[in-house]
């Protein structure tokens, strides 16, 4: 949001203008919404070379909205103060070593719906240059309303934080064949599926696989899905993988966490 340039006006003028001023700085110097207001948020570690980090947000000294996550975790959603560019810090445990930093906008959350609701994930290798450098990603999470998920059917969205990986396509081998998931291919790091972000497939078990573009396998999971619930399924590790080791992925069940 654009921050706001205050002109010097006198008498009621001046104090009006300073309790504009006043109302609703949300983050690190930016004008947003009111001082009350929170965001809905969830954090995933997928930050490679320590065990887990600490989260904080504004300020590294800040107390600590997440006390631990290890890798390859995630929380489940909690409402946290609302703002624009709000510099959030992974953190050495115990310490106010910065290992990764950036800046998300925590748009408020309006109880009841998903507006206001996104997940937070810190990524990269600890330590490491481009294309492994720790980074901090944020993805909205505007899951479709149960209502609008067709009869017998789920919604999945797909994440790609596996640093120094090629696109990468998520696909179903439950019936033994390989089958790609139509709108959940060819995913860059730092990114998810695009359009509305999740796509409609059938309910039941499935075998998530995850493959290169020239189709190596990579990575897999086997997992129900419930009618009528979206799901985001996040693929992370270090690529390419050490010899004998895969990717890794994690179901997030989104619905519902309102």
């Amino acid at each position: 949001m654009k921050s706001r340039k205050h002109v010097l006006l006198a008498g009621l003028g001046l104090i009006g203008a300073l309790a504009l001023a006043l109302t609703g700085c949300g983050g690190n110097n930016s004008i947003g919404p009111s001082g009350n207001a929170t965001s809905n948020v969830r954090f995933f570690n997928a930050l490679a070379g320590i065990n887990s980090v600490t989260i904080t947000q504004r300020n590294p000294s800040a107390t600590p909205l997440v006390s631990k996550i290890n890798y390859g975790q995630t929380t489940g959603y909690f409402l946290a103060p609302a703002g624009n560019n709000i510099q959030t810090y992974a953190l050495q445990p115990g310490t106010q070593t910065v290992l990764a930093s950036g800046g998300v906008t925590m748009y408020t959350h309006n109880t009841g719906t998903n507006v206001g609701t996104s997940t937070i994930i810190p990524a990269g290798v600890v330590g490491q240059n481009s294309p492994y450098n720790p980074q901090v990603f944020q993805f909205q999470d505007a899951w479709p309303s149960q209502s609008a998920i067709p009869a017998n059917q789920v919604a999945i969205r797909f994440i790609n934080v596996a640093p120094g990986s090629p696109a990468l396509t998520l696909n179903n081998s439950v019936s033994g064949n390989l089958t790609q998931l139509t709108g959940l291919t060819a995913i860059t790091y730092g990114h998810s599926s695009t359009a509305t972000a999740y796509v409609d497939e059938p309910s039941g078990p499935y075998n998530f696989v995850v493959t290169d573009t020239a189709g190596h396998i990579l990575g897999s999971q086997s997992v129900t899905l419930s009618t009528g619930t979206a799901y985001t399924v996040i693929v992370y590790g270090t690529y390419p993988p050490a010899s004998g080791s895969q990717l890794s992925l994690y179901v997030l069940t989104d619905t519902n966490n309102l």
